[in-house]
C-alpha cells in the first residue's frame, strides 16, 4: 500500500477553449491561486496547432488550499465534454455553500438546486458554463 504522503489526487479539468477564464474565474470563487498556464505558442507543441490557438491554454494549475485542479484547452477535434464525474467541494459555512453555487452555477445547467439532503444541509449538482460538472456539499464541524 503507498502511503498518502507520496501520492496526491487532483482533477485535470478539459476545455474547449476556455480554460484561461474558467480558471480566473475558479480562483476569484474558490480564493484560490493559479500557480501557472503555459500557452500553445510556448511549447513545443506551438507550430502542430492553428495559429488561433496559439494562446490557448497547454496547462493551468490552480491551487485552492491543499488541493490542486489542473486544466488545458483540448483541440476542437479532441474535446469531448466531461462526464462521469463531479468536482466536489466541501464547504464548510452554509453562507459560502449558496455563494460558490450562486456563481459556478449561473450560465450553466443545475441538475439539483441547493438544498437539504437527508446528509448534508447544503447540498446541489451543476454543470458550469464551461462544461464542468460540480459537486456542493455542506461540510459540517465535528
Amino acid at each position: 500500500m503507498v502511503s498518502s504522503p507520496t501520492v496526491r489526487l487532483a482533477h485535470h479539468l478539459t476545455f474547449a477553449g476556455e480554460c484561461a477564464e474558467a480558471f480566473e474565474l475558479y480562483a476569484q470563487i474558490l480564493g484560490g491561486t493559479i500557480l501557472g498556464a503555459r500557452k500553445y505558442a510556448d511549447s513545443p507543441l506551438g507550430s502542430q496547432v492553428p495559429p488561433n490557438w496559439q494562446q490557448k491554454v497547454l496547462f493551468a494549475s490552480l491551487k485552492v488550499g491543499d488541493y490542486a485542479l489542473h486544466g488545458t484547452d483540448h483541440l476542437p477535434n479532441q474535446y469531448r465534454r466531461s462526464e462521469g464525474f463531479y468536482v466536489s467541494l466541501h464547504i464548510r459555512e452554509p453562507e459560502d455553500a449558496a455563494r460558490v453555487f450562486r456563481s459556478l452555477s449561473q450560465g450553466g445547467v443545475v441538475q439539483v438546486s441547493l438544498q437539504k439532503s437527508f446528509w448534508s444541509t447544503h447540498f446541489a449538482l451543476f454543470v458550469d458554463r464551461f462544461g464542468i460538472p460540480w459537486e456542493i456539499d455542506h461540510e459540517s464541524p465535528p
